[in-house]
């Protein structure tokens, strides 16, 4: 299993600790590039536009960018194993 973290903020990170520790591959994407090397450090793979495959996607923006972060999600996957 795997999961698309959108947003690696404070509560970005504490997610992809919890989703980490239950043992699933943890992807982040965030606006800001320069949180790359960060997330890389923080031993989580960086969002790979090639996957397209996620079982999780993981909304982690502030509340008033929700429905940006879910659209953005979505132009992104590949959507035949939703639902």
């Amino acid at each position: 299993m795997n999961v698309l973290i959108v947003g690696y903020g404070k509560i970005g990170k504490i997610k992809a600790k919890i989703w980490a520790s239950l043992g699933v591959e943890v992807y982040v994407y965030d606006t800001n590039e320069l949180l790359n090397s960060e997330i890389s450090k923080d031993s989580f793979n960086l969002f790979d536009e090639t996957k397209r495959l996620y079982d999780i996607i993981d909304i982690s923006t502030p509340a008033g960018t929700h429905f940006t972060a879910l659209q953005w999600s979505l132009s992104k996957i590949d959507h035949s194993n939703l639902f």
